[in-house]
């Protein structure tokens, strides 16, 4: 299974401008299954939840780290799985 970080790397997306590839991805999220679209928001929230709890109990400049942990979550852990199952409704 291939992992895509960008848009721009899935080959069906490749040749095309910010705006033909914003739009298929918007007609190819609308075909995700139930369990698809539902996996999805489980990853969001299993990024988000943590932040706003660790958010809660920390002070001081230790605020700084659950918004980079989410950012980083949501660049390495959702959008990879968001591509790949994005990937199969392009094609």
């Amino acid at each position: 299974m291939t992992i895509y970080f960008s848009s721009q790397n899935i080959p069906a997306l490749q040749n095309l401008t910010l705006k033909q590839r914003r739009e298929l991805i918007q007609k190819a999220e609308k075909k995700l299954s139930v369990p698809e679209t539902l996996l999805l928001n489980l990853i969001k929230l299993g990024i988000l939840v943590p932040m706003f709890l660790y958010l809660v109990w920390l002070d001081g400049w230790r605020l700084v780290l659950p918004p980079v942990f989410a950012l980083m979550g949501y660049l390495f852990i959702y959008r990879p799985v968001f591509y790949s199952l994005i990937n199969k409704r392009v094609n």
